[in-house]
């Protein structure tokens, strides 16, 4: 009994720090368990919108999505391994579950009010107590960088709102760099939002939780946006075949490929 108990809890450990590896420091998106739990949450989020008949009550809702997705990480990954050094140290010593569990949460979260000072406990509790702050320090070292890679996709949406109004649409941001006679101003459009989409890939896919954060005006939204650039795109190349389509060629197939790698790292067919 304690021979497997022990077990468990090291095979729930490695599952615990082989999440936190792959979704805070690994550049290559969140790991299946938070991919999981995230799809969960968003159902919900998603179940409770759709009790609102109005766009600004999901909207209201949806908000609160990606910060209760990141909490709930941490909740989780501490959860795992309150349990798992629970098992561990129920499984070699002669403790109970419950002081096992005690104990495995004193030194988790460096209380340090139920230390035992056998050996092999001390390790268990060294080890516990080194894992908590880690955890908690990768996590406030990731937060940064996600937020400043969506303040730089929100500065570029931001910058469409005179360009192409709010919500977004193709037909009106043409027609207003016509109206201005600016037509050439859209080549210098095309190049920024094809640096603008290679962005939004990587940081998207790096950072899936980016992909459900809404824009700060219930209005706006990051990927409206990149679609009525890539429609304006389209509408130009196709009601001026004699201008130089290079440019607009070349957004519009990195728009294309910036929402294929976003989808395939959320699941989605294609």
């Amino acid at each position: 009994m304690h021979a497997l108990a022990f077990i468990a809890g090291a095979l729930m450990w490695w599952v615990a720090t082989w999440s936190v590896l792959r979704t805070l420091v690994v550049p290559r998106g969140a790991s299946k368990l938070i991919g999981i739990k995230n799809r969960l949450l968003r159902r919900l989020f998603r179940r409770v919108g759709h009790l609102g008949r109005s766009y600004e009550w999901r909207d209201a809702v949806l908000m609160w999505l990606s910060p209760v997705a990141i909490l709930s990480s941490l909740v989780l990954w501490l959860l795992m391994y309150l349990v798992s050094y629970a098992l561990m140290i129920f499984g070699t010593s002669d403790l109970s579950v419950a002081a096992a569990l005690r104990e495995g949460g004193s030194s988790l979260f460096t209380l340090g009010f139920a230390s035992s000072d056998r050996s092999t406990l001390t390790g268990l509790d060294f080890v516990a107590a080194a894992t908590g702050p880690i955890v908690i320090g990768l996590l406030i070292a990731y937060l940064p960088t996600m937020y400043a890679a969506y303040q730089r996709r929100e500065a570029d949406v931001a910058l469409l709102l005179a360009r192409g109004g709010e919500p977004n649409w193709a037909p009106q941001l043409l027609a207003r760099h016509a109206m201005v006679d600016n037509v050439e101003g859209l080549e210098l459009l095309w190049e920024r939002w094809e640096q603008w989409a290679a962005e939004v890939t990587e940081s998207h896919t790096n950072f899936p939780v980016l992909v459900q954060m809404r824009s700060p005006r219930p209005e706006r939204n990051w990927l409206v946006a990149l679609l009525s650039v890539m429609d304006a795109a389209a509408m130009h190349m196709a009601l001026n075949p004699s201008l130089p389509q290079g440019n607009m060629r070349v957004c519009l197939r990195q728009g294309i490929v910036c929402l294929q790698q976003i989808a395939m790292s959320e699941g989605l067919s294609i």
